[in-house]
């Protein structure tokens, strides 16, 4: 049973949408046409979604709340279609949100309240205990650890109407038989179930069968994370594609280039409330796979 609205309702809201999911009321982007334009939805324009992790709205510099971190690309993104200050994330953490965006469920639907899916129990049902002691006010029930694959998701829509559809980066939903591969994409990069690289996002990263250009022996997982779905879009310049980029960052680990930490620590007032070199090369590694991605949709005129 679908979830979502029809194929003509979805693909006629925009062609690159970005969320930036923190715990504040989120802020979404889109490169919109005409959601009433019937002609537009039968002409499969191309999705472009992406996630970014654990930015705060306050954090780009769309609306004058910084003048550390350094998000040209957004501000560009933004200057070329709409956006929304007043939408709220399903959950603030990660793994409910991400069901909720696939699904279009509730976290108290879909049951996963927790970001737990990378542990090694699979819960496919919430429930609760109906009895406990006497001083236990409350019985919560214990989190969904995968996206069930029962789920009609997203890119299960998009690929029954013909598109190409591609993951890149974090899924944290759960590994095979739960992964994006069983969930309606067709490309999976990293394939890595878990919630981030584990130590740090310039190479060399922890993951299992995917390691970094022997030519770039300090590549940031963002960087990589771009030329692949740079390469899944020229894959798929002729047909319609929905890629769906799922940033990394800026969660932890707190880590990032030393060149830009180094460039940041040089105008970094100390007295000031965003002050961290750190995350303010993040931010900037972040924003920069954003221009990229928009560049090469530029190149390939398919914006």
């Amino acid at each position: 049973m679908s979830h979502f609205p029809s194929q003509g309702r979805i693909t006629a809201i925009a062609t690159i949408v970005i969320i930036l999911r923190a715990s504040l009321p989120c802020l979404a982007i889109l490169q919109a046409v005409s959601a009433s334009s019937v002609a537009y939805a039968e002409q499969k324009p191309n999705v472009v979604f992406i996630l970014a992790d654990d930015l705060g709205w306050s954090d780009t510099t769309l609306f004058g709340t910084t003048n550390f971190y350094k998000t040209p690309n957004i501000e560009r993104l933004a200057s070329r279609g709409m956006t929304f200050t007043r939408a709220y994330s399903s959950s603030p953490l990660c793994s409910p949100t991400r069901a909720s965006i696939l699904t279009g469920l509730s976290p108290a639907r879909h049951g996963i309240t927790s970001p737990n899916c990378h542990t090694p129990k699979i819960v496919l049902q919430a429930t609760v205990e109906t009895t406990g002691p006497p001083n236990k006010f409350s019985t919560i029930p214990e989190s969904v650890s995968r996206l069930n694959t029962s789920y009609y998701t997203l890119a299960e829509m998009f690929q029954d109407n013909g598109y190409a559809t591609g993951h890149f980066g974090k899924w944290h939903l759960g590994a095979e038989p739960y992964s994006p591969l069983q969930h309606g994409f067709d490309v999976d990069v990293p394939h890595h179930p878990g919630p981030g690289p584990a130590g740090s996002y310039v190479a060399p990263w922890k993951f299992n069968d995917f390691d970094h250009d022997p030519d770039i022996p300090d590549e940031h997982i963002e960087d990589r994370m771009a030329k692949e779905a740079v390469a899944f879009m020229e894959q798929h310049q002729d047909e319609p594609f929905f890629l769906n980029y799922w940033m990394f960052s800026v969660h932890a680990p707190f880590d990032a280039k030393q060149s830009l930490i180094n460039d940041y620590r040089k105008i970094a007032d100390p007295q000031a409330p965003q002050r961290s070199p750190t995350y303010a090369a993040m931010v900037e590694s972040m924003d920069d796979a954003v221009g990229t991605l928009l560049d090469t949709l530029d190149r390939l005129k398919l914006a």
